[in-house]
């Protein structure tokens, strides 16, 4: 069987590495998923994982807004290589299989889509990591490294956060004089 990694590269630079321990597992927002994304554009049963022996694929579970692999939106079951960059919502993971890629780069901005659904109490579509976490099917490893502690469920930095803007307050149209 394959030695398959989740890898996120944080903003800072640090690496949260996710090792798929069994042959399915669920990424979405549901408190049932293998890993829970916190994020309102990540629907409950967002993509499944499957691994089988030598092949490791993924599909979209009808999610609204998708999942991509190298930045291409899927329809169907797609195979996942050493490499593939696996974007679900905000995040994006990099597929490690049996340690390779040895390197892993931050990925270049992309136009972002704007999101087809979001929950009311995140509509902005950015999460806290801090919130994301592994459930059974997944282990988190190097932990020491990526986050300074040795508990596989902790927290992520925040990738994302909406930056306030100050708008001018439009001034009051004058009357029409007729």
């Amino acid at each position: 069987m394959l030695d398959v990694k989740l890898v996120l590269l944080m903003p800072s630079g640090r690496k949260r590495k996710f090792a798929v321990k069994k042959a399915k597992l669920i990424i979405g927002r549901g408190t049932d998923c293998s890993l829970q994304i916190p994020a309102g554009t990540v629907s409950r049963h967002h993509c499944e994982l499957t691994l089988v022996e030598d092949h490791l694929a993924v599909r979209d579970l009808g999610s609204s807004n998708g999942t991509f692999v190298n930045r291409d939106r899927i329809a169907d079951e797609t195979p996942l290589q050493a490499g593939d960059t696996l974007s679900v919502g905000p995040v994006h993971f990099t597929v490690v299989v049996n340690g390779e890629p040895t390197e892993i780069r931050p990925r270049k901005p992309s136009p972002k889509p704007k999101p087809v659904a979001a929950v009311a109490n995140d509509a902005s579509g950015s999460i806290d990591l801090d919130d994301l976490a592994a459930g059974d099917d997944l282990e988190e490893v190097d932990e020491a490294e990526a986050s300074g502690s040795a508990d596989p469920v902790t927290a992520l930095s925040a990738l994302t956060r909406p930056k306030k803007m100050n708008l001018p307050t439009p001034k009051p149209s004058a009357p029409d004089k007729a």
